[in-house]
């Protein structure tokens, strides 16, 4: 009996398979590397899961190639691609016609013979199919078919990559929609400004095609168009009028009666009001979406959201409209209060003192002549120590550094931007300004929403984002070094048992072996950061922990280090007691590495309440040089060291630990005196089944 030889995929298949992980131009390259290895194929169809609709065995297609035909949609049932996704097996058939019966119209018309579906199983959708299709029999030889499969294989890995990278995409995408949406939420303008700000976002950052918005006439029972935004968006188009009626076959006014979206391929309707068909032909609409726009129970208006492609709004769309729609209801709100403003000096004022968002009046020379609550618990001033006794234009400027003209040009009216707020405490506050004119007035009315907390949320998310991504994408390569790693270290300890072998050869090879156990020591830490465990919480002592830790790494002291220890009462805690005590030591090991000889080490624990409920934190500081500014938002990069033999991990896995536990890592340190880790999660209690 032969032996079946080993099938190997040519290194230029990787590189054209690998070099990109945009979903369209890897499915092209997956479709050249199949028709140049299968020349008789006609047909070859890319399936991915849709994991953006939570409906079973359905399908989006990503791609085909071949034979000119229709792109088609697949509809839930038993096609030959949800038979190879349900069973994760590779199917084959050199008789398509007299085998299965194919459930998709266009393929049976085009006479196909031969069928090859191969499962491609992705890390985190289950399975996407690729089909070949051929016009002749028996077309895919038992070497062929072992050929596939082995690319298949690839193709896989490739596919999980691209996935996660489209699916982070998306999310970051709406996340700054959303973000842009609430930025403008708080802008102090006028009712048709905010509208065609929050109707550009949906253009510019979401990416429809075009958008309109329409707003509730009461007195004349419709909704009126306001504004709208993209490339085919007229004039004509915008200010169309909706009248309000039950039977009246509107998406627009189905969406106001019934307060929920309306979404829906144009064409599918039954039936559609005429001038509401006329529109949507005239801006080569191929699928729209409505959401109403609520303020409480009430219906303010409707924001319309528009495809040129005849594609599927997912629950992600639907779900981002709606943010937008909560965010415009707001800046209504807010652009109806400012018109308010506008028109009575006494309305202005008491509106000026109980806006949530903090307000100020400076005159020509930048002195501060009003503000509100708001503005005073910002810059933690005292009204009279700050009114008609400071320059706003302080709270600007550094004190180290002094006022600049570029800071003055910024407090120009009409101006809005984000920078740092200097508060009387010492504190610098992200905040967003916006500058208006007063009218009949040389005042300027200065608005400033605190956006510190939300920009830390969003560096947090999207580095979170980033992580994900590349520990997902870098994880495979980490799995395919151990393997050679392996070898060679078997190899080296093979070959240090020649008889022949010098002794310069032995020194060599106990250079291979050293080196080859460093790299994997590192392969081991980026996995454990690519692929953290899921934590299994159980209670703990957090405080015995944090004794047996330090109990445990003392004997690793070299340097006579002494360890000062003051623990509060806490309660226990849920927690995944192995990782904890991988970051305690972690951090304990870096603390006694900054130290000098007779150091000192403290380990602090106390309990505190964040947002109302209590959570643990824990202090690990030394009296070390410090850590350089410039290394403090380096620290937690994956390889980033600044240790001989360190392999720049330990830190990076610590943050991903405490990230599985809801909570932060705090860095504190300063040049000459030394470093704080401040490690915070909730206390949480043990669920049981």
């Amino acid at each position: 009996m032969k032996s079946e030889n080993k099938v190997t995929i040519p290194v230029d298949v990787y590189q054209t398979v690998f070099e990109s992980i945009e979903l369209d131009e890897l499915s092209e390259n997956i479709f050249s590397v199949l028709y140049d290895a299968f020349p008789r194929t006609a047909l070859i169809t890319l399936y991915l899961p849709d994991y953006e609709t939570n409906v079973p065995k359905r399908f989006r297609i990503q791609s085909y190639a071949g034979l000119n035909m229709v792109a088609f949609d697949t509809a839930i049932g038993e096609t030959l691609a949800t038979m190879v996704a349900d069973t994760g097996q590779a199917l084959f058939s050199g008789r398509l016609n007299e085998d299965f019966t194919l459930a998709v119209d266009e393929l049976a018309d085009l006479r196909l013979s031969s069928y090859a579906g191969l499962p491609l199983r992705l890390e985190s959708d289950g399975y996407a199919v690729l089909e070949l299709y051929a016009v002749e029999k028996d077309t895919y030889t038992r070497q062929e078919k072992q050929h596939l499969l082995a690319l298949a294989d690839v193709f896989a890995r490739a596919l999980s990559h691209a996935t996660l990278y489209d699916r982070a995409s998306g999310r970051a995408k709406r996340f700054v929609g959303i973000s842009r949406a609430i930025t403008l939420s708080r802008h102090l303008s006028t009712i048709d400004e905010v509208l065609r700000d929050i109707a550009k976002v949906l253009v510019q950052s979401l990416g429809f095609d075009h958008a309109w918005i329409g707003l509730l006439n009461d007195e004349k029972n419709c909704i009126e168009g306001k504004t709208g935004f993209g490339r085919l968006i007229k004039k004509k188009h915008i200010y169309l009028v909706h009248d309000i009626f039950t039977d009246s076959d509107n998406p627009v006014t189905e969406a106001f009666l019934t307060q929920q979206p309306v979404v829906s391929l144009f064409g599918t309707e039954k039936r559609m009001q005429k001038k509401v068909e006329e529109w949507l032909l005239k801006t080569e609409t191929g699928s729209y979406g409505f959401v109403p726009i609520m303020k409480g129970e009430e219906t303010l208006g409707i924001i319309g959201a528009f495809l040129c492609a005849a594609q599927s709004f997912n629950t992600e769309d639907v779900k981002t409209l709606t943010s937008i729609a909560e965010q415009a209801a707001i800046a209504i709100e807010n652009a109806e209060l400012y018109e308010q403003i506008k028109k009575s000096e006494k309305s202005y004022r008491t509106l000026f003192e109980s806006a949530g968002t903090c307000l100020a009046i400076i005159d020509n020379d930048y002195v501060i002549e009003l503000v509100n609550k708001a503005f005073l618990a910002l810059s933690g001033c005292e009204y009279d120590d700050l009114v008609r006794k400071k320059r706003f234009i302080d709270f600007l400027c550094s004190p180290d550094a002094g006022e600049s003209e570029s800071v003055k040009e910024l407090l120009q009216p009409q101006n809005s931007w984000e920078g740092e707020f200097y508060t009387s405490m010492g504190d610098i506050r992200q905040v967003h300004f916006t500058i208006a004119s007063i009218p009949d007035s040389d005042q300027i009315l200065i608005s400033l929403i605190d956006m510190t907390r939300e920009r830390e949320l969003e560096r947090r998310l999207y580095r979170s984002e980033e992580l994900a991504s590349i520990g997902e994408l870098s994880a495979g390569i980490a799995h395919e070094i151990r393997n050679p790693l392996a070898a060679i270290t078997t190899s080296v300890s093979l070959l240090k048992d020649e008889p022949e072998l010098s002794d310069i050869g032995r020194e060599l090879l106990d250079v291979v072996k050293e080196e080859s156990d460093h790299l994997t020591v590192i392969v081991n830490d980026f996995l454990r950061f690519a692929r953290p465990q899921t934590p299994n919480m159980r209670e703990a002592n957090i405080n015995k922990l944090l004794a047996d830790v330090i109990r445990k790494t003392s004997d690793l002291f070299d340097k006579n280090i002494k360890i000062n220890t003051e623990f509060d009462e806490i309660p226990m805690a849920a927690i995944d007691r192995h990782q904890i005590q991988q970051v305690i030591t972690n951090l304990i090991l870096n603390g006694v590495d900054a130290c000098e000889v007779g150091g000192t080490l403290t380990v602090t624990s106390k309990l505190k309440k964040v947002n109302k409920t209590p959570h643990v934190e824990i202090c690990i500081r030394d009296n070390g040089n410090g850590i350089p500014q410039e290394n403090i938002n380096k620290i937690f990069q994956p390889f980033f060291s600044t240790k001989d033999k360190g392999t720049g991990m330990g830190l990076a896995i610590c943050q991903r630990i405490i990230d599985g536990h809801d909570g932060e890592i705090i860095v504190d340190s300063t040049i000459g005196e030394g470093t704080s880790f401040n490690v915070i999660f909730p206390v949480r209690k043990e669920q049981t089944k």
